[in-house]
């Protein structure tokens, strides 16, 4: 079994914009949100995505394999968040992905944002992405984006995690949510966990607000 494990994430500022609690607690609820894609990920035909040359018909297809992919991002809620909190997931780490056998490679997108209101179905949200601006673009341009390689579906679903990531922090920032930090990271088994495990210890994210911990682990049944 291949298991992705985040360990730890230190938020250096909570992005509630108060001071060692001046003016009330600093306190944050906080959200993870995080895509794994793999040579493995599940998608629909891409070769039907493809040649479709109907651009209405194109765009419906590839609504699929958007919301498809868009089912593997994982939400996980974070309470009473303050400047340089370190969170963890007990001694363990939380798995936020697992497959049976070692990918070859695979590409995990994770975002961090401070919630600007509760009570919120973002799974909902999340999948209204379909309904962007520049969806149709992205529709127009998707053959050219993936190509026809071997490598296909993996590409497919890189590009289209881009994708929604990119569509959702929008949205989110229209919610007067505020983003703490993004990492895109993209792993190939021959160079970064050839013998099948990997160690990160404070890695950076965009902003330099974030410091990651993850593991690669393999383990045999």
């Amino acid at each position: 079994m291949f298991f992705f494990r985040l360990n730890k994430v230190k938020i250096r500022d909570n992005g509630d914009g108060r001071f060692l609690g001046i003016l009330g607690s600093d306190k944050s609820k906080i959200q993870f949100i995080s895509l794994v894609v793999s040579e493995s990920i599940s998608l629909p035909d891409l070769g039907d995505i493809i040649n479709e040359n109907d651009g209405a018909k194109r765009k419906e297809l590839l609504k699929e394999a958007v919301l498809g992919v868009a089912s593997a991002i994982t939400f996980t809620p974070i309470h009473g968040v303050k400047d340089n909190t370190d969170v963890t997931f007990g001694d363990t780490g939380v798995v936020i992905h697992k497959s049976d056998v070692m990918p070859k490679f695979f590409g995990w997108e994770f975002l961090v944002v401070k919630l600007n209101k509760d009570n919120r179905d973002l799974g909902e949200e999340l999948n209204g992405v379909v309904n962007d601006e520049k969806f149709d673009g992205f529709a127009a341009n998707f053959p050219k984006l993936i190509g026809k390689t071997a490598a296909a579906p993996y590409t497919a679903g890189v590009e289209i995690g881009k994708f929604i990531f990119s569509a959702f922090t929008k949205h989110l920032s229209k919610q007067k949510d505020k983003q703490l930090g993004i990492l895109e990271m993209s792993f190939i088994k021959q160079l970064d966990y050839k013998n099948g495990s990997r160690e990160g210890v404070g890695v950076q994210d965009e902003s330099g607000n974030l410091r990651i911990d993850y593991s690669i682990i393999t383990v045999e049944d």
